[in-house]
Parts: structure tokens; sequence; C-alpha cells
């Protein structure tokens, strides 16, 4: 493989695990991969989260709050390869000219993981903010090659994470579902399947459909993310394979079961979780107590809630 696919491969696997990272709040790990270059931007950061500052313990008012997003997204309008530096294993990856367009994606992944860390209503309303940054960032007006055609696919992405959960949301990823429909491959192992891509994209339609009451739409999306994980992962590392797992197959999993514990489909929901043996097991234990509550099986609801308290111990 060129050294030009392997550095976009590598900005690829980063951009799965930033993600399952995300998924399941290991923000420490974000943090050791992407770090801030831009001192005026790092110092914008510390005001604006400065629950990270362990020596700060400032409270921000919202009208401070939204004047500080403000001057951030000012500050980074025109910032580039000089705005965040990306890392992995701990190495600086180089980035080639025509890699430079990962840097705002990377830059508004790392925004998105430090707010719903915080997770108030004063800071995930700036998701929206992000909206409109990666839209005045979004690349190649009209991609073709490979590369142009996962990055601004990746976009769509993290603009389908972004949105309003619903129809905003569910709008981006059919975007970033059409834009790769027809393509097939993987260019010689110097890009993951265009078939995953799709999976994923199919995941946030479903999860768009769900938070849009289309509820039918969302058990198919799940469904055939669900389905069909095995056959598109084939040919992936083991160790890829885990992270593709956890982010779409793990994920469809609770989303379906999410949407079967709605529809007070209680013993279907029982039965969906048991796909995720002892992965995501904390969410897995929240959906089966309620299942087994609205079931009226009361003391093996106690016992997953027990289960549950024991496994978040283990943590502190």
């Amino acid at each position: 493989m060129a050294n030009a696919d392997k550095s976009f491969r590598d900005l690829e696997l980063l951009n799965v695990k930033i993600d399952v990272w995300i998924d399941e709040e290991e923000y420490d790990s974000i943090d050791n991969s992407l770090k801030l270059t831009d001192p005026a931007v790092t110092a914008l950061i510390k005001k604006i989260f400065p629950e990270d500052n362990r020596e700060d313990d400032t409270k921000i008012g919202k009208k401070e709050l939204d004047s500080l997003f403000s001057d951030l997204f000012g500050k980074v309008e025109n910032s580039a390869e000089d705005l965040i530096t990306i890392s992995k294993n701990g190495e600086k990856l180089g980035l080639s000219k025509q890699n430079l367009n990962w840097v705002p994606l990377f830059f508004a992944k790392y925004i998105r993981a430090k707010i719903l860390k915080n997770g108030t209503d004063d800071y995930t309303k700036h998701l929206e903010d992000l909206v409109i940054y990666l839209q005045r960032k979004l690349p190649h007006q009209f991609p073709k090659i490979y590369r142009q055609l996962i990055t601004q696919h990746l976009y769509f992405q993290e603009l389908s994470a972004c949105g309003k959960p619903g129809i905003e949301s569910l709008g981006f990823a059919v975007q970033a579902f059409d834009l790769i429909a027809k393509k097939k491959g993987t260019g010689n192992g110097s890009h993951f399947s265009f078939e995953l891509y799709k999976l994923w994209a199919k995941l946030n339609q479903g999860i768009g459909f769900l938070h849009s009451e289309q509820k039918m739409a969302a058990a198919l999306a799940f469904n055939e993310v669900i389905r069909e994980f095995e056959k598109k992962a084939k040919g992936l590392q083991a160790d890829e394979k885990g992270l593709w797992q956890s982010l779409l197959y793990d994920q469809a999993v609770l989303s379906r079961a999410e949407l079967q514990e709605d529809l007070q489909f209680s013993y279907h929901t029982i039965r969906t979780l048991e796909k995720l043996d002892d992965k995501k097991k904390e969410n897995r234990l929240i959906k089966e107590a309620l299942a087994f509550r609205d079931m009226g099986r009361l003391k093996e609801a106690k016992k997953k809630i027990i289960e549950l308290l024991s496994q978040q111990n283990l943590k502190t």
C-alpha cells in the first residue's frame, strides 16, 4: 500500500476510534489523540469547558457561554493545518496537503466530545454551531476519487451526529448514504469498504427515523445493520473489526432494543439485547431492567439494577 494510502487509512481508523470513544465516554483517549495547537483557541476552550481544568471551578452564565462559543467559531473560521495535531499511538500523523480537510472534521469531533461530556442543555444547543462550521468547511464540491468521496461522506456523518435529533440528523445521514450509494470495494485495501460506510449511514438514518417517530423505518434500518454486518466486515483485521462492531452492530442492537422498549415489546427487547453478550454492559443492564419492569418481572428487574450498581462501583 502506498504511503499516501496508508496515511489515509490511518485517518479513517482514527475517525472510527473517536466515534467509538465518544459512544463509550472514553474522553481521555480523544484528548490523547487530538491536541490543540493554537494558543488562542486553547485559551477559549479552557474558558468554555472549565470542568476540564481541575484548578478552575468557575461557573459560566448562559450569555457568557454563548459569547465564548461565538468567539471560538469566529477564531477557527479561517484556521486549517495549524488548528490541531492528530496522533496515532502517541505518534503525530503528518498530513499531506490533500488530507488537510481532516483537520476541521477532527476539530468538530473534539468539540462534540467535550459538549457531550458536559451534557447540559446550555452546552448541547451549541452542537448546532458545529453544524454551521462543518457546512462551511465541507470539502470537494464535486468529489470523484475515493479519498474525496469518503472525506465528504464522513463530513455528512458528523453533521448527522451534530444535527438536531430527528429530521435534521436524518437528512444528513441520507446525504451521506446517497453520496456513495453506487460505490463498491476498497481500492486495493487503501481505504475501508464503501459497504461499511453505507451501513454507518444506514445506522444514522435509523437513529434519525427513531427520533422523528418513524418507527417502522427505524426498525428496518437497524435490522439491516444487524443482518449485514458480518458479511460487510469480512476481511477486516481483528482489531479493526472490533472497532467497527462497536460502532455499527452494537449500536444497532441497542437502538433496536430502545425502539422495542418504546413499543412495549419487552420480551423482544430482552431477546435483542442477548446479541450483545457482555458488550455495552451498562446500557444493556439499564434496558433489561426497564424491560423486566414492564413485563411485571420485578425481581429480575431488581437483579439487573443491583448488577448495574455493582458495575458502576467497579469504575469508581
